[in-house]
């Protein structure tokens, strides 16, 4: 059975001076106007014309660096001041110190502060949005991607195309369910499923721009593109999965027969009659809440402890923990996720979310 290991501490993030001003005076300049520097469809990074990718650095950004990039993050809106100014600090120290390593290569500081810039905005939009407590908020909202998917401007687009399904929502629930229901259909033809992308070596389509251009997805593929969804109107949401089903003839090694798994699914955090709040699942594209043709059966089999047929809840960023997110209240991410199109990567963090499919109800 495969077990993860904690990876090192994730190193924060500089930039070369001599660049630092151009890029964030550009920057600064295309937030204030109301645009964005790329095309929605097209991944942020060096392939899409930014000028200084994140550069890899065992130090802390400089403070005025740190500081400039949050301004450009905060936005306008109703909460100003010293509270929207801490927000903006917040959330890019948050990605920062999360992100994988192969993306400080590849994701632009522009990319880190549009991202911030409408995560808070979407947080600001309504009252159920607003009560996500912050870890909650930074763990499942704020994040720019959910596994290994190519980093596509996806809350660039969705922001505006998708506010409109949830303006009449009185809760996280409803808004949730409506986008579950409405979303596949903002284009035509809708966005279908098709079966069996994700296999050893062949990822598919997973990013939801790749998704959006091809017309359909495996389960994979339609629940990051869900997650993301739900992320743009500020519900919490993660992608949720387990590598191989626990069923007799299969292998707990790497996937080598499709009928042995594997499937991703969704997970939102919603307050209802949970005080605090709570997960509950459901399929992209599929029905209502805690209902899905994996459950309860096949996965009650599933056994916890780190293992294959373990079902993981995805997190940002490797496993590990982080001085800085313990300070925060962060609890680390003690797996990584599974993929099987990409079995030796381990630079995406989980949760063993397992014993809670095994109740009898979740």
């Amino acid at each position: 059975p495969t077990t993860s290991q904690p990876a090192p501490q994730a190193p924060c993030l500089t930039v070369l001076g001599f660049a630092l001003g151009w890029l964030l005076l550009a920057s600064q300049l295309q937030l204030a106007a109301g645009r964005s520097g790329d095309s929605p469809l097209r991944a942020p990074g060096r392939a899409a014309g930014h000028l200084v990718p994140l550069a890899t650095s065992a130090t802390r950004p400089a403070p005025c660096w740190r500081d400039a990039l949050a301004r450009s993050a905060k936005g306008s809106g109703p909460s100003e001041g010293e509270d929207a100014d801490e927000e903006a600090h917040s959330c890019i120290d948050f990605l920062v110190r999360r992100m994988p390593e192969t993306d400080r290569e590849e994701v632009s500081a522009e990319f880190l502060a549009r991202n911030c810039k409408l995560a808070l905005a979407a947080r600001r939009r309504s009252a159920w949005a607003s009560a996500v407590p912050w870890t909650i908020f930074c763990e499942y909202v704020l994040p720019y991607a959910s596994l290994n998917e190519v980093r596509d401007e996806w809350r660039t687009l969705f922001a505006e195309l998708l506010a409109p399904i949830v303006v009449d929502a009185r809760n996280a629930k409803d808004a949730a369910l409506a986008m579950n229901a409405e979303l596949w259909r903002q284009w035509d033809p809708p966005i279908h499923f098709v079966a069996q992308q994700t296999r050893v070596g062949h990822a598919g389509q997973l990013s939801p721009l790749t998704v959006i251009r091809a017309g359909n997805a495996s389960c994979t593929g339609l629940s990051i593109m869900l997650a993301d969804a739900l992320r743009a109107v500020g519900v919490p949401a993660r992608v949720v999965g387990t590598p191989v089903w626990n069923w007799p003839g299969c292998s707990h090694e790497a996937l080598t027969e499709a009928s042995c798994g594997n499937h991703n699914w969704v997970e939102v955090w919603v307050q209802m009659e949970e005080a605090e709040g709570a997960w509950h699942f459901f399929g992209a594209a599929e029905g209502g809440f805690d209902d899905g043709w994996f459950f309860p059966e096949p996965a009650q089999q599933q056994q916890p402890g780190g293992l294959n047929i373990s079902i993981y809840g995805a997190r940002f960023g490797p496993p590990g923990s982080l001085a800085e997110d313990s300070a925060a209240g962060l609890a680390p991410a003690l797996y990584h996720f599974p993929m099987v199109w990409a079995w030796d990567d381990r630079s995406v963090g989980a949760d063993d979310i397992t014993f809670r499919y095994l109740a009898s109800s979740v």
